[in-house]
């Protein structure tokens, strides 16, 4: 996974949560849609901050 605030999640997911595997790339790609709803209601660019 090169995207880097996926990746930080989804080691957080399994390490400190002590999700399982299936478990914790099942909350990165919820948390991925959610960003994309949010831009495409918003209308705005990507951002990080």
């Amino acid at each position: 996974m090169r995207d880097t605030i996926l990746a930080l999640d989804l080691g957080r997911y399994k390490s400190v949560a002590g999700k399982p595997k299936m478990q914790a790339i099942g909350a990165c790609m919820r948390k991925l849609v959610m960003i994309c709803y949010g831009v495409l209601k918003n209308r705005t660019p990507f951002d990080t901050n």
